[in-house]
């Protein structure tokens, strides 16, 4: 074999060795990429689930801090509405009519009056609160709850 025959086989078998080579390192970033892309996209489910918990969590915490609010208010409103408000009133109008016959005086008077201001008043905010947060609750839960 001569030389040239020689250097023609090599070119060859390099050439072989070259395609070889060159199709082996585009399936391996072919391989690389495919998995680089995979691996996002589980990062990215992650992510995704994680939120949705930390949403998921909140959401029931805003829920659960409304209706625990709204009973509150309940309890407020019906204890004025029970009897609470109907009692002030009931003083003060005694007290005036004892007031106007002359066996209570003006002091007393302005007492029972200043007495059921404070009482309507504290039943005016808690009515107030009530609505409020029935509205918060409804915000919590995405509809609305009167009829």
């Amino acid at each position: 074999m001569t030389q040239v025959d020689r250097l023609y086989d090599e070119m060859n078998s390099t050439a072989g060795v070259r395609t070889h080579y060159r199709a082996f390192a585009e399936w391996l970033n072919k391989t690389t990429a495919e998995r680089l892309t995979r691996k996002r996209a589980e990062a990215d489910l992650r992510t995704q689930l994680v939120q949705r918990d930390k949403a998921t969590a909140q959401l029931s915490s805003e829920v659960i801090t409304a209706v625990g609010a709204l009973a509150a208010s309940r309890k407020l409103v019906d204890r004025m509405r029970g009897g609470l408000l109907d009692r002030a009133q009931r003083a003060r109008d005694l007290t005036r009519i004892q007031y106007e016959k002359g066996a209570a005086r003006l002091i007393e008077l302005l007492d029972a009056q200043r007495a059921f201001a404070q009482v309507r008043a504290e039943y005016l905010q808690d009515l107030h609160d009530l609505w409020l947060n029935l509205f918060k609750l409804e915000a919590a839960v995405g509809k609305e709850l009167r009829s």
